[in-house]
């Protein structure tokens, strides 16, 4: 039987699941996603995750029990958005990560986005794959590590991103915090 993923907007009941699959990350995850060995969340960080603010574009995604991955994009001006993406490490490599990508940049282009940043360790170099079916990517390489910019066409996300996602699975589904899907 294949599980369920469900790819929800992050609420505030998420905060002890997200905490939960935070500590559940490994360290060098953890660095990968913050750029530092944090132990927890960044309260403010989180707090403004799940409040939605229009400015602040968070997806979880849980397999029905848990919290296992969560991907955000935060609007910092102009048209540019700044791009995080954690998944859980036992569900890394399995498309889970490229899918909240895709679903969380659609969202920000509906709300105004035409530019994406993202800053990686040199060790997830390999995500710059992820983000070229995005638009036009501009990488550079300092001693904090790699920054990209994509530069995304004016075209939908939806015409641009999907093309390239495979499924989470069979069965998976994206849902509004009330359980509906979403139109």
């Amino acid at each position: 039987m294949t599980e369920e993923l469900v790819v929800r907007k992050a609420v505030p009941g998420d905060v002890p699941g997200i905490e939960a699959m935070h500590s559940a990350c490994s360290l060098d995850s953890r660095i990968a996603r913050w750029h530092a060995p944090l132990r927890a969340v960044p309260s403010r960080y989180l707090a403004d995750a799940v409040s939605g603010r229009r400015e602040h574009v968070a997806l979880v995604a849980t397999d029905r029990r848990d919290v296992i991955a969560l991907a955000s994009a935060v609007h910092v001006g102009g048209g540019s958005w700044d791009l995080g993406v954690l998944v859980r490490d036992d569900r890394q490599r399995q498309g889970l990560g490229t899918s909240l990508v895709t679903a969380v940049v659609t969202e920000a282009v509906r709300r105004g986005a035409t530019g994406l940043r993202a800053d990686l360790t040199p060790s997830r170099h390999f995500l710059l794959a992820v983000l070229q079916p995005l638009g036009r990517v501009l990488a550079s390489v300092d001693g904090d590590g790699l920054h990209a910019r994509v530069e995304m066409a004016a075209t939908p996300a939806t015409d641009r991103t999907t093309r390239f996602v495979r499924p989470l699975r069979v069965g998976s589904v994206l849902r509004e915090p009330d359980g509906t899907t979403p139109r």
